[in-house]
């Protein structure tokens, strides 16, 4: 009975000390292992999103000088094209 008392009033056997104590260490050691892997991450993260930063500057400037290129291939497709026309002129005046 007076175990009964005792148990309703909070207080525990060795074994279940020993018990929890063990259940406790393992807790804590899962919480070291996972802080260590979020900071882990987190490092990783910030990697990959300073890489990210350096390749989206990359393709704007890219970009920049492939739109530069596409507008001088139309600028010269059209001086192609009055030359053409052009010589299609004279071809027909000197006939």
């Amino acid at each position: 009975m007076e175990r009964k008392v005792a148990r309703g009033q909070g207080e525990r056997s060795d074994g279940e000390k020993e018990q929890f104590l063990q259940r406790i260490n393992e807790l804590e050691e899962e919480q070291s292992s996972n802080k260590d892997r979020h900071r882990y991450l987190t490092k990783q993260c910030r990697i990959l999103q300073q890489e990210l930063k350096k390749w989206e500057r990359k393709r704007e400037q890219y970009s920049s000088v492939i739109d530069e290129v596409e507008l001088e291939n139309a600028s010269r497709e059209l001086n192609l094209q009055k030359l053409v026309t052009e010589k299609e002129d004279i071809q027909i005046w000197c006939q």
